[in-house]
């Protein structure tokens, strides 16, 4: 299946747009071909070419704008990365702030907790984990690390199909006084998540 580039913005993690290429086949039909922006991404980033993109990026700052190639067709210009636990009998609380979501989770005699990363579409200025609309068929690889406790699979690298990437996270039985941490990034080391996803442990 052909690449398609999305553009995000590096200080929210939104997903401000996207880009597919077609080609013409030998029978004269429009197909899907890969998405290779390489040669024009600093006139991307500067805003010359497709200005559109710049003035959605926080402060309408080059640095801020950065992309990632997907293994699929992209569907829509509102999309963006989501990090959800699921429902858990030992997750005690959780509440989605602004900028992160933020669990408590009793931890006695350790915890595994089932992790998911989706794909979401808003309309609004905020993002809503709960109310937004699951978005299907993106493909990609990501990277998933933690501060505390460890990772299954233990290099953190997960495959994301049709919009959807499973691993565990085991917390130790312990309590800690500041959250523990959980991030998806892309394989270049940028985080992909809209929120960061925060653990008290207790």
């Amino acid at each position: 299946m052909a690449k398609s580039t999305y553009f995000f913005d590096r200080i929210t993690n939104q997903i401000i747009g996207s880009h597919v290429h077609a080609e013409k086949d030998p029978n004269g039909s429009i197909i899907p071909a890969d998405s290779d922006i390489s040669n024009m991404w600093e006139s991307i980033r500067q805003g010359t070419m497709w200005p559109h993109l710049l003035e959605k990026v926080t402060d309408q700052n080059p640095a801020n704008m950065d992309y990632v190639v997907s293994e699929e067709i992209s569907r829509g210009y509102n999309e963006y990365f989501c990090l959800e636990i699921v429902p858990h009998e030992k997750l005690i609380k959780s509440e989605e702030k602004e900028r992160c979501c933020m669990h408590e989770v009793n931890t006695e005699g350790g915890v595994t907790l089932d992790m998911q990363v989706c794909v979401k579409t808003t309309q609004e200025d905020c993002v809503d984990h709960v109310k937004d609309k699951n978005v299907k068929s993106i493909e990609c690889e990501a990277l998933v690390e933690c501060n505390f406790g460890r990772l299954i699979p233990r290099d953190g690298r997960v495959q994301m199909k049709n919009s959807k990437a499973n691993f565990q996270w085991y917390l130790p039985d312990d309590t800690s006084k500041e959250p523990a941490r959980c991030y998806v990034k892309d394989p270049s080391g940028e985080i992909l998540i809209s929120k960061s996803l925060q653990v008290r442990c207790c």
